[in-house]
């Protein structure tokens, strides 16, 4: 026996450039999902298997309403979602769908905050069991404890941040993640560098929106009666700084065409 030849060829295996570029022609066309945002849909051309999306802005600006407007559209098209909220109670969950047919999605009856690796074999489970496609983390820093100096706590996201990148992977699924942004400085649009705590938080993830409340001129305190989403990160399209007005009615978020269409009904 030639003990130098292995007995079974391994997935890691080298292979030339020629042969791996069949093997990507021959896979079957990319699935890309969409927003249901008609603007934001244009702009991004949507998601796909394997993305890592992060959703931030300041405090009750609107990340858990877009993620439910998004998970809702989602539902409409029957692309199957998970939910981990562990910041929200059921019931404040569930009032978003006050007056709408919920859509189907999963979720687990108890959470386990601070152990990604429970995220990992509930994430299997829903995949395997449940034909999910897309998966709804809020937030980040229920994933992550936030113990330690800023240096750890960096670390601590960077290494969470590549984990769940390679989970999109494994489980050819999408991965959208709320994250906070800084207290704001006079109210500011956020932007990619005020990303909280860990610059990790922007440099793993192949996109990053940040959703954002705008206050009235000159005043503080009073916010304007709509919210704005802006592109700050997209590998896909390449695509950043564009800034899309959002209204919501019925406790979902449109544009302005989408909303058209949402009052004429």
């Amino acid at each position: 026996m030639d003990l130098g030849v292995p007995l079974k060829r391994m997935d890691d295996r080298i292979i030339t450039s020629g042969e791996f570029y069949k093997e990507v022609e021959a896979l079957p066309p990319e699935k890309r999902y969409s927003f249901g945002i008609s603007k934001i849909d244009y702009l991004t051309e949507g998601f796909t298997h394997g993305d890592l999306v992060v959703v931030s802005g300041f405090t009750g600006h609107g990340k858990t309403s877009i993620c439910q407007t998004i998970s809702y559209n989602l539902g409409q098209k029957d692309v199957l979602a998970m939910w981990f909220s562990f910041e929200l109670s059921a019931r404040q969950f569930f009032n978003k769908y006050k007056g709408k047919t919920v859509p189907l999605f999963f979720m687990p009856k108890k959470n386990k905050p601070y152990d990604l690796e429970w995220i990992d074999e509930k994430i299997a489970e829903g995949v395997t069991d449940h034909k999910v496609k897309v998966v709804f983390i809020d937030h980040l820093h229920y994933v992550v404890p936030m113990l330690g100096g800023q240096h750890k706590k960096s670390d601590m996201i960077g290494d969470t941040m590549r984990q769940l990148k390679q989970m999109a992977v494994k489980y050819n699924i999408v991965i959208f993640l709320m994250a906070h942004t800084k207290q704001p400085k006079d109210q500011l649009t956020p932007t990619l560098g005020d990303l909280r705590d860990s610059s990790f938080v922007g440099q793993e993830s192949d996109a990053v929106y940040i959703i954002h409340r705008p206050a009235k001129r000159g005043k503080r305190d009073e916010f304007e009666d709509y919210n704005i989403f802006t592109i700050v990160k997209q590998r896909h399209t390449g695509v950043i700084g564009k800034a899309i007005r959002l209204e919501m009615h019925n406790k979902m978020f449109y544009d302005e065409i989408d909303s058209e269409n949402e009052r004429a009904l």
